[in-house]
C-alpha cells in the first residue's frame, strides 16, 4: 500500500453508512456523506468505516497532505483525480471532466478497487 501525509482530521457525523477511503462533502451541519452531484463541494476523505448516524474521522482537503483513496478504475501516475458522485471513490480526471478535482495520483492503478495515495491541491479545482 501507498505511504501518504496525514494532514488535519475532524471528525463528523455520517448521513450514511460510508466505507473508509472515499471522498464525502458536507450533507448538513456536522454530516457527511458521499457527493450526491459533481456539483457537491468535497471536504475530505473517510479514514474508517462507519454506520449511519455515527462519527467517522475525515481528512480535510483543505488541511493539506495527502491521502489514500480507492479508485473506482485504473489511472495512470500524476493523473489528476475527480470523484465518482454516489460511492466517493477516487477516479482519473479527463480533460471533459467539469466536476471538482481535488489532488494528484502518486503512483499508479492497475486495477479497480485499488487503494493508493493522492496528494491533496490546496483547493478543489475544475477542468474541462
Amino acid at each position: 500500500m501507498a505511504q501518504w501525509s496525514r494532514g488535519v482530521v475532524k471528525s463528523f457525523k455520517t448521513a450514511a453508512s460510508l466505507s473508509a477511503y472515499r471522498a464525502v462533502y458536507l450533507s448538513a451541519a456536522n454530516t457527511v456523506n458521499y457527493p450526491q452531484t459533481t456539483t457537491n463541494v468535497l471536504i475530505g476523505v473517510t479514514l474508517d468505516a462507519a454506520s449511519s448516524g455515527v462519527d467517522v474521522p475525515v481528512q480535510l482537503i483543505n488541511g493539506g497532505g495527502s491521502a489514500l483513496m480507492i479508485f473506482n478504475d485504473t489511472a495512470t501516475s500524476a493523473s489528476v483525480v475527480g470523484y465518482a458522485t454516489a460511492t466517493g471513490k477516487a477516479v482519473a480526471a479527463i480533460s471533459t471532466l467539469t466536476s471538482n478535482c481535488i489532488g494528484i495520483l502518486n503512483g499508479s492503478v492497475n486495477a479497480t478497487a485499488t487503494i493508493a495515495e493522492v496528494i491533496f491541491f490546496h483547493n478543489q479545482v475544475t477542468i474541462g
